[in-house]
């Protein structure tokens, strides 16, 4: 549960942030905005459980999906070179294409 104070969402003005971190969880339970020592904004979690199926957080592709392995442009069948290669005699059409028609609509 996340509880907060009057200036939900609101950016506050402070000269101190108080902030408790659970270092086993890697997560902030708990932050206090103080500006001249009068707290702003606070926030907490709590009924924070480690009570998780770990399955929960597991991806399984349903039958017959596509797996691409390989990184981000694999599928293309193109090497490492070839995409850089590929970029790189891109960029400047692509910049003159920009620029050519940021010009046409002045």
């Amino acid at each position: 549960m996340l509880r907060q104070g009057l200036l939900q969402g609101a950016s506050a003005v402070t000269d101190e942030i108080e902030v408790t971190v659970d270092t086993e969880l890697a997560i902030t339970l708990r932050q206090v905005w103080s500006c001249q020592g009068r707290p702003v904004l606070h926030w907490e979690l709590t009924g924070v459980t480690t009570d998780v199926d770990p399955d929960a957080f597991t991806f399984r592709p349903p039958p017959g999906a596509r797996i691409i392995h390989g990184g981000l442009l694999a599928e293309t069948g193109l090497s490492p070179g070839e995409i850089a290669w590929h970029a790189a005699t891109a960029a400047p059409k692509l910049a003159i294409e920009i620029a050519r028609r940021w010009i046409g609509s002045r």
